[in-house]
């Protein structure tokens, strides 16, 4: 059964509890706490979502409530690690020169693979976290900028990576 179905069937279910609640608590007058009946459902579905490990993984290149490794499409603009941890291996993808691809760390930890041969430039952007560029510098809060070969940045992959609460470092393979 897909993720979708699985969806499907709670809410279905959930919007059917809460109309047999309102009926019962209409036409029976017995006192049923709705909202919070409504709103413990909501907590156990969350819980088993998270327990069973398909909590909020709508992308193939997000991440939350887990730890994963995210392969590097050509067609992906965008990686996202939140409340996580995770790796984004950038190295083996072939890019179009000029691509700009965006990585987010947030209230997670965050590694990021490059390849040495290839041209980058990357802004770091760190508010309360670190950013941590493949030679070394860091970012603890506001922008930083690297670039691993300056002559030629027109020919560069652009990366953007920002940390929030969080720590990210890139690596070269």
């Amino acid at each position: 059964m897909c993720n979708k179905s699985k969806s499907s069937i709670f809410w279905g279910t959930l919007l059917l509890v809460i109309g047999g609640l309102i009926l019962v608590s209409t036409y029976f007058h017995i006192s049923i706490p709705i909202f919070k009946t409504i709103l413990a459902l909501l907590f156990i579905y969350v819980g088993i979502m998270i327990f069973t490990g398909n909590a909020f993984r709508k992308h193939k290149s997000t991440v939350i409530f887990g730890d994963s490794k995210l392969e590097a499409m050509p067609s992906q603009r965008e990686y996202n690690v939140i409340f996580s941890s995770g790796e984004v291996d950038l190295s083996k993808t072939e890019f179009e020169k000029g691509k700009r691809v965006e990585i987010n760390v947030i209230f997670g930890d965050g590694k990021v693979y490059l390849s040495k041969d290839k041209k980058y430039v990357i802004s770091m952007s760190s508010v309360f976290g670190q950013a941590k560029d493949p030679v070394g510098g860091t970012v603890n809060f506001g922008e930083n900028s690297f670039t691993n070969k300056p002559d030629s940045a027109d020919e560069a992959i652009f990366i953007d990576a920002n940390t929030v609460f969080g720590n990210m470092e890139l690596y070269y393979i």
